[in-house]
C-alpha cells in the first residue's frame, strides 16, 4: 500500500479522514477472512485430548499460530467463521480454534448438530434469546441446524445458513447425550393436558403443548383456490380455513388439508365464513383464561382479531409455553398460517382489537 497520509491530505482531506482511510485500506488487503459475530457471547472451555489446543490468527491451519492453550481452559466465543470460533482467552490470547476441541457451557458437548421438530410454522433464529428479537432466518420443520450452546433453561445458540442466534429450544431434537438438560418448558405434555409433576402442581397454569399439525395458506396446493364463489383466494383470505383444517386435523386425528376442508365449508359473498355447527365462539373480556382452559383440556383456538385499520386474521393458540400464576399473552403458542408469530402478543401487537375466539370439543 503506497498511499502516505500527505498525499491523502493535498487532495483535501484531514488528517483525521486520511488515517480512517488507510486504516480501512489495510484491513481490506490484510484480513484475508470474514467472521460471523455471536447475537451474544458464549462460554467455553477447550476440551483436547491432552495437548495444548493451537490458537491461530484466521480460521484454518493456514493461518500462523498466535498462542496456545491447555485442556480445559475457559474462553469466550465472539464468532465463527465454518468450523472455526473466534475465542478470547483470559490470559489475553485471541484468535481462532476449531469447534472440535471445544465444549460449549450448559451440558453435554458442542457444537452439535440437532434437528427441528416436525409439524407447526419455521422454527425462527432470533438475533436475541427472546421471541420480542428480530429475526434472522425461519429454518423450516424437519430441517438440520447446528446448536453451539445451551444459552438458558429455554434457549440454545444456534447457527444455519451462515447465521449465528438462538433458537427456543423446545421446537430442537438433540442427538443423544445432549439431551439431559434440553430448554423448553420444565412441564406439559404434547397429547393436551397439562402434566402432573410436582413442579407443574406449584402454579395456576402450567404448561401446555398440543401438537397441532400447521398448513401455511401460501402453500401452492391450495393457495389458488377460492373461497366459495368469490374472487378471493385462500392465499388472500383463508386463514381461517387453515386454521380450522389444523384443529380438525388435530381433533379428529387424521390429515384434513385446507383444501379438503375448503369443502366443507360455505361463504357469502363477501367471502366471509358460514361458521360449521359445531363451532363455539366466545368473546368474553375473559378470553385468555378460556383459551388456557380449553388448551388445557386438549382443544386448540381460533383466535381472531382486527388492526387498528380493520384487517381481520385468525390464528391457532396450540399450547401455553411455561409454567405461570398469571396468564399472559406471551406465553400463549400459535400456529399462524401466515408465518409471521409465535405467540399471541406477537400476534396482538399488530392484530390489536380482539374479535373473538372459536374451538370445538
Amino acid at each position: 500500500m503506497s498511499i502516505k497520509v500527505s498525499k491523502l491530505r493535498k487532495r483535501g482531506i484531514s488528517r483525521a479522514m486520511a488515517v480512517v482511510l488507510m486504516a480501512v485500506m489495510f484491513a481490506a488487503c490484510f484480513a484475508g477472512f470474514s467472521c460471523d459475530s455471536y447475537a451474544a457471547s458464549s462460554s467455553a472451555v477447550v476440551s483436547t485430548g491432552g495437548a495444548n489446543l493451537n490458537v491461530r490468527k484466521g480460521p484454518s491451519t493456514d493461518y500462523e499460530i498466535v498462542g496456545r492453550l491447555k485442556k480445559g481452559t475457559k474462553v469466550t466465543v465472539t464468532g465463527s467463521s465454518g468450523a472455526w470460533y473466534k475465542i478470547n482467552a483470559s490470559s489475553g490470547i485471541k484468535g481462532f480454534v476449531h469447534g472440535d476441541y471445544l465444549a460449549f457451557s450448559g451440558g453435554g458437548s458442542y457444537p452439535v448438530t440437532a434437528r427441528v421438530t416436525e409439524g407447526g410454522v419455521p422454527l425462527k433464529l432470533r438475533k436475541k434469546a427472546t421471541t420480542a428479537s428480530s429475526i434472522l432466518a425461519e429454518i423450516p420443520r424437519g430441517s438440520k441446524l447446528k446448536v453451539t450452546g445451551k444459552y438458558n433453561s429455554e434457549w440454545y445458540s444456534a447457527a444455519y445458513s451462515g447465521k449465528n442466534g438462538y433458537v427456543y429450544g423446545e421446537y430442537v431434537i438433540m442427538p443423544s447425550g445432549n439431551t439431559s438438560s434440553t430448554p423448553g418448558p420444565s412441564s406439559g405434555s404434547s397429547s393436551g393436558s397439562s402434566g402432573s409433576s410436582s413442579s407443574a402442581s406449584k402454579y395456576k397454569y402450567p404448561a401446555v403443548k398440543l401438537k397441532v399439525p400447521f398448513y401455511s395458506q401460501f402453500d401452492s396446493r391450495w393457495a389458488s383456490l377460492k373461497l366459495g364463489k368469490t374472487s378471493y383466494t385462500i392465499r388472500q383470505s383463508g386463514c381461517v380455513v387453515c386454521g380450522l383444517a389444523q384443529i380438525d386435523s388435530f381433533l379428529r386425528k387424521k390429515t384434513i388439508t385446507p383444501d379438503k376442508m375448503l369443502k366443507t365449508l360455505s361463504f357469502d359473498s363477501e367471502g366471509r365464513l358460514y361458521w360449521p355447527s359445531d363451532c363455539k365462539a366466545y368473546n368474553g373480556s375473559d378470553y385468555l383464561k378460556k383459551i388456557y382452559n380449553q388448551l388445557k383440556a386438549g382443544n386448540p383456538v381460533l383466535v381472531g382479531g382486527f388492526t387498528p385499520a380493520g384487517k381481520q386474521h385468525w390464528v391457532v393458540a396450540t399450547g401455553y409455553k411455561k409454567n405461570s400464576n398469571s396468564l399472559s399473552a406471551s406465553n400463549i403458542l400459535i400456529n399462524d398460517c401466515s408465518d409471521r408469530y409465535d405467540t399471541l402478543a406477537e400476534y396482538q401487537d399488530s392484530y390489536s382489537r380482539f374479535y373473538k375466539i372459536v374451538y370445538k370439543n
